[in-house]
């Protein structure tokens, strides 16, 4: 019996975004209780569908594709809590 769940390969790049940037998707991501990559990598797909230059995918296929970048990023909240400054404060993650 074949499984409705296809793989597709993700793609990593590196994404320099402002303090006040970075502290707000840390506040996003903590309140929808999504790791920080997936949720950049939610807003950036919400984008470009709402752009038109991707299509929408079903909730099945988000979630499953969600779920493979969490196995990848399982130690995503220790590298913030080491990326962020003293100075932002309030995101409920530990300061350096």
């Amino acid at each position: 019996m074949r499984s409705s769940f296809s793989y597709t390969p993700k793609t990593r790049f590196t994404l320099l975004v402002s303090e006040d940037e970075f502290a707000a998707l840390v506040r996003l991501a903590d309140a929808e209780r999504r790791p920080l990559r997936d949720q950049a990598a939610l807003l950036i797909r919400h984008e470009l569908e709402r752009l038109g230059y991707i299509q929408k995918e079903s909730p099945d296929a988000v979630n499953a594709g969600a779920n493979e970048s969490s196995r990848a990023g399982d130690d995503v909240d220790a590298i913030i809590s080491a990326a962020l400054p003293a100075s932002i404060s309030g995101s409920g993650h530990a300061q350096r």
